[in-house]
């Protein structure tokens, strides 16, 4: 979904573009940011789904379970960053013939400027999920540590979400083997053997 919000969206006017020229944008682009941004929030909250589904693999181990938690705290986070992020966009495209040039100018500069939100939630993400998965030994270590460095690419905003998405798809499958539902079971009952 990520990918195709990316594909679909055209770049807007730039932070310096004057209140007519973001209306005239908006007005030959409407159709298209719209689909963009629907399919950004689609994506967003499939990956909220993705890092429920996540932690529910990782919380059975123990070392693991507070961090797997912080990571889907991180992916609402996200998400709700991520849909104002965009919904400014949205906005702007749906009605860009009504509105006033020096609005759309400020909703235009919120619609670029406005990452913080979801840059804090990748952040939390991507620490807490690299570090339970580290912790937890049920899937690959690199997994793990490319989701701490993606972690820090929050304020990328779009960039940021396409690479999480990749990552994302990447542990789904890896999480989804029969070796990975082998080492999950195996998991409690090694830790009750060790006790």
């Amino acid at each position: 979904m990520f990918l195709a919000a990316f594909a679909l969206s055209s770049p807007p006017p730039g932070v310096s573009a004057g209140g007519a020229a973001v209306v005239t944008f908006y007005r030959a682009h409407s159709t298209t940011q719209h689909l963009s941004d629907a399919c950004w929030m689609l994506g967003l909250a499939l990956l909220v789904l993705f890092t429920g589904a996540l932690r529910t693999r990782l919380r059975g181990v123990p070392a693991a379970e507070g961090l797997a938690t912080n990571a889907l705290a991180g992916a609402a986070i996200t998400a709700a960053g991520g849909c104002v992020y965009f919904g400014c966009d949205f906005a702007l495209a749906g009605m860009p013939a009504s509105m006033a040039p020096a609005a759309a100018q400020a909703v235009n500069l919120l619609a670029l400027q406005l990452v913080l939100p979801l840059g804090a939630g990748v952040l939390v993400l991507g620490i807490a999920a690299g570090l339970a998965i580290l912790r937890s030994g049920l899937l690959p270590a690199w997994t793990g540590w490319t989701a701490i460095v993606l972690g820090f690419t929050g304020l990328a905003g779009p960039f940021a979400l396409v690479a999480f998405g990749l990552w994302a798809a990447v542990v789904g499958i890896l999480a989804s083997r029969p070796q990975a539902r082998v080492s999950s079971d195996a998991a409690p009952h090694q830790a009750q053997a060790d006790a």
